[in-house]
């Protein structure tokens, strides 16, 4: 992953390999079961599955190539494609 720091906004591109899960590949590392920061951000390649936790009720979305997202904080994901994916 690349960031660059921008006063208050950080522009970051993640590149994901198949099989790459939230739960397995960074909860552990971070010690939350979500992501707890709001992300705004295209897909340049793949597909991607975000989960958002709302409570109860937990919303998935689908992100493909194009796709702009918006993630609010509390959220995990995983790989949906069996290629890399770049965020």
């Amino acid at each position: 992953m690349a960031v660059v720091n921008l006063d208050e906004t950080a522009v970051g591109r993640m590149k994901l390999e198949p099989g790459w899960r939230w739960s397995v590949d960074v909860a552990p590392k971070v010690g939350t079961a979500s992501c707890q920061i709001r992300h705004l951000g295209a897909a340049l390649s793949g597909h991607l599955y975000v989960i958002q936790h709302a409570g109860i009720v937990n919303q998935a979305y689908r992100y493909a190539i194009s796709d702009w997202m918006i993630s609010p904080s509390c959220h995990s994901g995983s790989a949906a494609s069996s290629a890399r994916i770049f965020l």
